[in-house]
């Protein structure tokens, strides 16, 4: 739809408003229906320059709700899929691909259909879900083909050669970018041509051919659409790249830097982490480590973010599982009660007219009546499976209300110093960043663990047992804590006579030794030395790491394996949250084993992890 530029520059002020704190306001008013229209056209204007924008726009039409026209409301959900991609925002991009899906059938929009597929397939990209997303582009392709769709038939190959390049697979996906780029040239497309030239670039970056890949990159700025923001950036990303494969570090540099800031001018976190981590790398081959680590902490900030959304994506698919579970049971249950009560008619039925077949109607009677007893306990278990999810579900909560609060109020008062002195000093500063990234690591290792250990409760996982050599696992974690005993002057002693291999699962000992590890060096002083050695005794083997260090009373011994508080702080103030030796001591119990600890103050501790021996 046409309309006015007053109208148009009416809006984008409307729109510059919300950004900066009046969104409540403007989402209480209706749109008009000639309003409805210019937004959805908006949102599709912005998509690929300033998908915030977008994203804005089309929200707005969708909270019209049945005042919307399907053929107006499935170009918002159109916009919302992609601008939800580009920001990197897979769960928000999944569902609004499945809507578009829903309507185009009730439209009997096969064009509408094809877009839903592809960012459906795209979203299940971004997860990692190569074969998903693979069968869904295929299935795409197909579709095109039957409906003779060039640009669509174009689209396919270019989203087939991406998850074959994310796979490693570079043969079939130069394979399909070139199908690509001939059907593209064909018809003279040129959209889909330039994302085509880039991912052939980066194709034969995978494969280090950097000559290669800077010509199809420069190829793809040349043919791409001035406005294109989104695929100029992952151009110059791509051109970075293949220089620093030329060890051509200014140039790598230079594309890095105006990459980086169309990635930014976009909001692209998957960009903007890409482009963060390739400037990293080059400028610490160039020698300039300050401009290095400054785009280092860039690119840590944007891995934590997209890594804790997908952590809330892990968090989100647990519950929907349970919620899902809960519905099983309750379909079950009814389908019983109906069942139930046919079983009642016929008894009635055959009293009557069957008086006769009396004997054949008691075993009837008795098969049925096993058949109901049968069923309710199925139902009485699944209840009880419920059960233990939800008390499963309230002791991570409690864990994660105990453990995260302290390190995370630490982090804050950190950060309010940072905020409240904006002059001090480049030591103090120091001390303070160190701190925080102190803290911070804490939380996300914390996180990893209670995120393992909450979906092996969630998904009722076995244990993998495996013939496990337990001195690989002590020198492969040795080797790990290398860099914290050489600060500390930790000496090793590692005694090697006794060791047996263990039956076991290997990421759960290899858990449990790092945990050991890093309390024997975090309660050891400057200089100190640790002990690792093995015992047997009637078919199980004992692996135990011992410290000389600060050692503990009897009360935080008795509590040592409950998740209740914080620990206290290392010889050299490390920070820890407690979670540790609480989840080791699942793990351990999980296969079979379990851990003992003995300590006295001043003298130092000892870990004992018993497992069974492997036949």
């Amino acid at each position: 739809m046409n309309f006015c530029p007053a109208n148009k520059y009416f809006l984008i002020i409307i729109m510059c408003l919300t950004l900066v704190g009046h969104r409540s306001i403007a989402q209480t008013t209706p749109l008009e229906l000639s309003q409805i229209s210019e937004f959805a056209e908006l949102s599709e204007e912005y998509v690929n320059k300033q998908p915030d924008s977008a994203i804005y726009f089309a929200s707005r039409v969708i909270e019209n709700g049945a005042r919307v026209p399907d053929s107006i409301l499935i170009r918002a959900h159109k916009s919302l899929a992609k601008a939800n991609y580009v920001l990197s925002n897979t769960i928000k991009s999944y569902e609004h691909s499945t809507k578009v899906i829903e309507l185009a059938d009730r439209l009997n929009d096969e064009q509408a259909k094809l877009f839903g597929q592809v960012h459906l397939g795209l979203t299940y990209l971004l997860q990692d879900k190569i074969r998903k997303s693979i069968e869904v582009f295929e299935e795409y392709l197909e579709l095109a083909l039957e409906m003779n769709d060039s640009i669509s038939v174009s689209r396919a190959y270019l989203d087939l050669s991406i998850c074959y390049d994310d796979s490693k697979s570079y043969d079939t996906a130069l394979y399909y970018a070139n199908k690509g780029i001939a059907n593209s040239r064909s018809i003279g497309e040129t959209y889909y041509l330039a994302m085509i030239y880039n991912r052939k670039g980066y194709i034969f970056s995978g494969k280090e051919s950097a000559d290669s890949a800077i010509f199809y990159h420069q190829k793809a700025v040349e043919t791409m659409a001035s406005d294109n923001q989104w695929e100029k950036a992952f151009a110059y990303a791509g051109l970075a790249k293949a220089y620093a494969l030329k060890e051509d570090f200014e140039e790598s540099v230079a594309y890095g830097e105006k990459g980086l800031s169309l990635a930014k001018s976009i909001n692209s976190k998957w960009e903007i982490k890409n482009v963060s981590e390739i400037l990293t790398n080059a400028y610490t081959k160039k020698g300039d480590y300050k401009k290095a680590l400054e785009y280092h902490v860039l690119f840590k900030a944007y891995h934590d973010s997209i890594y804790t959304e997908e952590n809330e994506q892990k968090i989100n698919a647990l519950q929907l599982k349970e919620a899902q579970f809960e519905k099983e049971a309750l379909i079950q249950e009814n389908q019983l009660k109906d069942q139930i009560l046919k079983q009642r008619e016929s008894l009635i039925l055959l009293l009557v007219l069957f008086a006769l077949v009396l004997t054949a109607f008691v075993i009837g009677l008795f098969v049925s009546i096993k058949k109901r007893k049968k069923y309710q306990n199925r139902i009485a278990k699944q209840r009880d499976e419920l059960d233990e999810l939800n008390h499963s579900k309230d002791r991570i909560i409690s864990i994660l209300a105990h453990d995260m609060r302290s390190p995370i109020g630490s982090i804050l008062n950190l950060l309010g110093l940072v905020k409240s002195n904006p002059e001090m000093e480049k030591q103090a500063m120091e001390i303070l960043v160190s701190e925080v990234y102190e803290s911070t690591a804490t939380v996300s290792n914390t996180l990893d663990q209670l995120l393992d250990w909450s979906i092996s409760q969630f998904q009722r996982r076995k244990t993998n047992p495996q013939v496990v050599n337990p001195v690989l696992q002590v020198e492969e974690q040795l080797t790990f804590w290398k860099k914290t005993l050489n600060e500390k002057e930790i000496g090793i002693i590692h005694h090697k006579e006794h060791a047996a291999d263990l039956w076991a699962e290997v990421q759960h000992v290899s858990i449990i030794l790092r945990n050991f590890l890093s309390n024997a060096i975090k309660f050891s002083e400057q200089g100190g030395k640790i002990e690792i050695g093995y015992l047997q005794n009637k078919g199980m083997v004992g692996l135990y790491v011992k410290d000389h260090g600060v050692g503990m009373e009897e009360e935080t011994l008795q509590n040592l394996f409950q998740s209740k508080k914080m620990t206290k702080p290392g010889t050299n103030k490390e920070k820890g949250t407690g979670i540790g030796l609480f989840l080791c001591n699942e793990y351990a119990e999980m296969n079979g084993g379990t851990i003992k600890a003995l300590s006295k103050l001043n003298e130092g501790s000892m870990f004992e992890l018993w497992l069974p021996k492997a036949e």
